[in-house]
């Protein structure tokens, strides 16, 4: 249950835990940070299902709170960025691909064959 230790200890009160609760679920799922509106109303039931939390909790989500979520979450999950490096490696493996495919839309997608 180390998700629920993780919770406790960077949320304070019913409403935040439940808010952390459901953006580290959602990225588990989805590999980014969606906007809060947009995450439907069955997984947050779900979530507050699993959680044994009382049916009127709201999750409490500010954009403060959200952004210092983010960075917990990126610092517990180990989600690192490769900045300009990854972008170096993309664009010359996109530059030499281009050299040898016709249809453009390839080298954005070149798993849709």
């Amino acid at each position: 249950m180390r998700k629920f230790t993780f919770v406790a200890t960077k949320a304070r009160g019913p409403s935040q835990k439940f808010a952390l609760m459901i953006l580290l679920k959602v990225y588990q799922r989805l590999y980014y940070f969606p906007e809060p509106q947009t995450i439907p109303g069955a997984v947050i039931s779900h979530i507050r299902a699993v959680m044994k939390l009382e049916a009127d909790l709201v999750p409490d989500i500010s954009p403060a709170t959200l952004q210092r979520y983010h960075v917990a979450l990126r610092e517990h999950l180990e989600i690192t960025t490769l900045g300009k490096q990854a972008r170096h490696v993309a664009t010359r493996a996109m530059h030499t691909s281009a050299q040898v495919m016709n249809n453009l839309a390839d080298l954005i997608n070149p798993l849709a064959r």
